[in-house]
This record gives structure tokens, sequence and C-alpha cells, in this order.
């Protein structure tokens, strides 16, 4: 892999895993946060793979932002699902 498509690779990873954070905020979009940080995680690590340790920062940052909002999505994908669920069977009837 050439140096410049590594280059894409990290800056692509970096979008990436700033979209996904964006996604914590808006409910339902959690699943797309979710696959847009899987996306970033693998463009990260091909990224860091193909370039120098100074030439690679955007894909480390890039690897971080993803790993994170990964975290941080799986959990409130979670805890979406369990309130939703806990709403449908009816376990809140009792503040009505």
């Amino acid at each position: 892999m050439d140096y410049e498509k590594a280059k894409n690779l990290g800056i692509a990873s970096l979008v990436l895993g700033i979209a996904s954070l964006f996604c914590i905020f808006f409910g339902y979009t959690t699943i797309l946060g979710v696959i847009l940080a899987i996306i970033g995680i693998v463009l990260g690590v091909n990224a860091r793979k193909n370039l120098s340790k100074e030439d690679g920062m955007l894909a480390y940052a890039g690897l971080i932002c993803s790993i994170v909002a990964l975290v941080i999505d799986g959990v409130v994908l979670v805890a979406c699902i369990i309130c939703v669920g806990a709403m449908g069977a009816g376990t809140f009837a009792y503040l009505y």
C-alpha cells in the first residue's frame, strides 16, 4: 500500500470516529454509530500498519476515537434496548 493511500485511510478513520461519537446523542442512531466505529477501527489499524509512528498520528487518533465511540455507543445501545424492553414488558405500569 502506498503512502498516500495509507494516509487517506488514517483520515477516514478519524472522520468515522468523530461521526460515530456524534451518533451517541441521537438515540437510535447509535446502531449507525457502532457500525461507523467498527469501520473506523478497521481503517485505523490498516493505516497504522502501513505508516511510520510519526506519520500515523491521524490514524492513531482515529483509532482511539473509534474505540471510545464503540464502547460508548454500545453502552447507550444496550441501555436503550433494556429501557424499551422494560417499557414493553409493563414493568413501569405502576407509574400510570
